[in-house]
């Protein structure tokens, strides 16, 4: 028989039992190769993810091994997370479901391993392995095949510019068919970039990115401050995996801000933009 005085507890310990058991396992579940997996062209910079379904556990571990064949005869790379952590992001969703996709964080989902150079160019298959505490691994459904290609698009040739009636300004330039080893080039597209210098202060010299384009050919819109200006034109071809002349990590078309007249002042003074001023320039 329970006492009138134990009972509430009884109640309440009963209520927390069931709470927790109604509340979903911390494991990750349905683990397949996410990315690179149909074929895709990455650079020198990419990342591996291995999308799951639920949340993690931190008693759950991944490994990736690399070959350059099918069979995994030949492995050339293998990313261990329990012997090396470093690289290694574990997404959790929790809590972001009511976030608009555009501000929930890049690595929010899933199992994500960042490579910095650590495979030469050629073509690779990739699969991925779990572990629980320091339990055997266990092969995951699927795998990834993708080719890494580290050398930019030769530079734009015949670059010719026309200031048309309007004030606008006509780009016309030359398609980019070869690597700058001169093999040849699948080439995504194009950024273009305007180079100012203000004739009476004569500050440094600045960098914008104005537009991405599949075309060889780009029309800009008047700008009124012009004549109060030097301005410079460039064109460099992006490659389908973000490869592009005089940047050191590949970033594909549509990674960065377009923006044609120069920022306002009070933008140079905010972190988020200095760091994204940082990143452009890399």
């Amino acid at each position: 028989m329970v006492s009138s005085r134990t009972a509430p507890r009884l109640a309440l310990f009963l209520a927390l039992f069931l709470g927790c058991a109604a509340l979903p396992a911390r494991a990750f579940e349905g683990e397949r190769p996410g990315y690179p997996v149909n074929d895709e062209r990455v650079g020198a910079w990419f990342e591996f993810w291995i999308e799951a379904d639920g949340r993690p556990d931190t008693e759950e571990f991944y490994r990736i091994e690399v070959a350059s064949d099918s069979d995994f005869e030949q492995v050339v790379a293998v990313f261990d997370q329990r012997k090396q952590k470093q690289g290694w992001l574990i997404g959790d969703p929790l809590g972001l479901d009511d976030i608009p996709e555009q501000y929930r964080p890049k690595n929010y989902e899933g199992i994500h391993y960042k490579v910095r150079g650590r495979l030469r160019d050629g073509e690779y298959w990739w699969r991925a392995y779990k572990a629980l505490g320091g339990g055997d691994w266990t092969l995951l459904d699927g795998e990834g095949h993708f080719y890494v290609d580290t050398d930019p698009p030769a530079p734009v040739d015949t670059l010719e510019v026309t200031k048309r009636e309007d004030g606008s300004i006509e780009l016309r330039w030359a398609p980019v068919v070869m690597e700058v080893d001169e093999d040849p080039e699948d080439t995504a597209g194009y950024r273009v970039y305007r180079y100012t210098r203000k004739l009476k202060r004569y500050p440094l010299m600045t960098r914008y990115l104005v537009a991405e384009t599949e075309d060889t050919r780009l029309v800009l819109p008047p700008d009124e401050d012009e004549n109060l200006k030097i301005v410079y034109y460039r064109v460099n071809a992006v490659d389908q995996a973000g490869n592009e002349m005089g940047r050191r990590r590949p970033k594909p078309l549509g990674a960065f801000e377009i923006k044609f007249h120069p920022p306002d002042a009070d933008s140079l003074t905010n972190p988020e933009y200095l760091r994204q001023l940082i990143q452009e320039g890399q």
